[in-house]
């Protein structure tokens, strides 16, 4: 309820500052109901000729992001941090421009926090070398974007983390295939270098 409260919350807060859904009223709670909105899902086609397009719009729209007050956010969100931290960035929750690939929606706000600036940055590029691989070249263009590129031990340990935060939630709810899942990405986390 806590994650749903959050998104519920946070939505209406960054319309017009963010590209985000906007809420359609709901009768149930836990229940959050979008608008819907055009365009490609970032994930179905970072591996094809937009890889460069769509890392180098997640870089500027995380810059965007991070340059939001925090003010409004203190006392809705968990944390304590100087900026407001997504939760889940990468090119999973996002929708692309059709023709050109820049950044329509940012959707699935409910890890939503404050924190580190860093915090986003390394789940993203976590996300592209995890599971994106061949765009995993382009990162250096996301992280210009981005306007810099955080000390290695920063993001490595960050990616740890966040790893290790999915890794208890997994064993919270109990799910061995999960669980075995994450723990696998622990592992490969820790043996990652820097590109």
């Amino acid at each position: 309820m806590q994650r749903w409260n959050t998104e519920n919350s946070l939505l209406p807060l960054l319309q017009g500052k963010l590209p985000v859904p906007t809420l359609l009223p709901n009768n149930t709670d836990g229940e959050i109901l979008l608008k819907a909105v055009a365009g490609l899902h970032a994930q179905d086609v970072i591996n094809n000729d937009s890889q460069a397009n769509i890392l180098l719009g997640l870089g500027r729209l995380l810059q965007q992001i991070q340059s939001l007050s925090v003010e409004p956010f203190q006392g809705l969100l968990t944390g304590n941090g100087t900026v407001l931290v997504h939760g889940d960035f990468g090119p999973q929750n996002l929708l692309v421009n059709q023709k050109s690939y820049q950044p329509a929606l940012l959707f699935d706000w409910e890890w939503a926090h404050l924190g580190d600036p860093v915090e986003d940055a390394a789940w993203c590029e976590w996300i592209v070398r995890m599971f994106h691989q061949p765009a995993a070249k382009d990162l250096p263009r996301f992280y210009e974007a981005y306007g810099q590129l955080p000390a290695w031990s920063d993001r490595h340990e960050s990616m740890q983390m966040t790893c290790r935060r999915h890794l208890d939630f997994a064993r919270l709810m109990g799910r061995r295939k999960t669980i075995q899942q994450w723990q696998n990405r622990v592992v490969y986390t820790r043996r990652l270098t820097s590109f």
